[in-house]
């Protein structure tokens, strides 16, 4: 069955809201969060401007290969948003149009054009990640986009130093259950990502400072989302893509963004 099929069977009726499309979906748990519920296109002027770029970065990261169906793993559906020309549909544990064990998606091979996975992967132990992005690859048709954070030491010992400042107050949960699973886990490594491109025959991409990622807390996150909407607007109205993706690091950079082609899609882009 196609994939759009599918989702129509599954997700049901699409509400458009503000110039934007809004899932009415059926979780399984009968949970979803406030933030899920709210129209796509609010969520992503308010996203953040960190959640924003790595959304935009990834959009850019899939124009060349003009997929009409992607699957988000690990998303709750802002993807959207960002490209209007492909159905995007989400995976996840929770809050997302469809709900998975976490482990192996409930998909045959090749069912989508794309398949991207946006700050997952680092959520799941080492030994597993290799298989977690083999279950990316089995799904997807013409190409994975996977981004998360960069391992750098200097990145790891930062992200160590805001967990412990963090548990003093300041940061929420949520924030304070990602890190920790950051520092538990630890971020996916140069070599690490270096060595899943030449599985993969795919190349990387790199994003951003680490030291420019605003962790207001609590106590400042409505002026947070104030200044945080007037970014996105001007990064959207200046986006330029070489502006933001480089094809080198530093001790500094943010993320990754990990392209693999499939098939027909590597062989074309191989000989142009």
């Amino acid at each position: 069955m196609a994939p759009i099929q599918w989702l129509a069977g599954r997700i049901g009726k699409k509400v458009t809201w503000l110039g934007a499309s809004v899932c009415s979906c059926r979780m399984l748990n009968g949970n979803q969060s406030r933030a899920y519920k709210m129209p796509l296109g609010v969520r992503k002027q308010i996203c953040g401007t960190d959640t924003f770029l790595r959304h935009r970065c990834v959009a850019s990261c899939l124009e060349e290969f003009r997929p009409e169906t992607i699957l988000d793993v690990g998303g709750e559906g802002l993807l959207q948003c960002f490209i209007a020309t492909a159905t995007v549909v989400s995976a996840n544990v929770q809050n997302a149009d469809v709900l998975y064990d976490g482990k192996h998606l409930p998909f045959e091979d090749d069912s989508f054009d794309a398949v991207v996975s946006l700050d997952t992967v680092e959520h799941f132990p080492k030994d597993q990640r290799l298989e977690f992005l083999a279950e990316l690859v089995r799904v997807a048709q013409h190409v994975v986009v996977l981004c998360a954070p960069l391992g750098t030491p200097e990145h790891v010992e930062y992200e160590k130093r805001l967990l412990a400042d963090g548990r003093q107050g300041g940061l929420c949960a949520e924030s304070l259950l990602y890190l920790a699973e950051h520092v538990e886990y630890g971020l996916p490594t140069p070599n690490e990502v270096d060595q899943w491109a030449s599985i993969f025959s795919g190349w990387i991409y790199y994003q951003g400072s680490f030291l420019s990622v605003i962790n207001a807390g609590e106590r400042l996150r409505y002026l947070w989302l104030a200044l945080s909407t007037v970014r996105n607007l001007i990064c959207a109205l200046r986006w330029k893509k070489s502006r933001h993706l480089k094809g080198e690091y530093c001790s500094s950079t943010n993320r990754f963004f990990l392209v693999l082609p499939k098939g027909k899609q590597l062989n074309q882009l191989n000989t142009t």
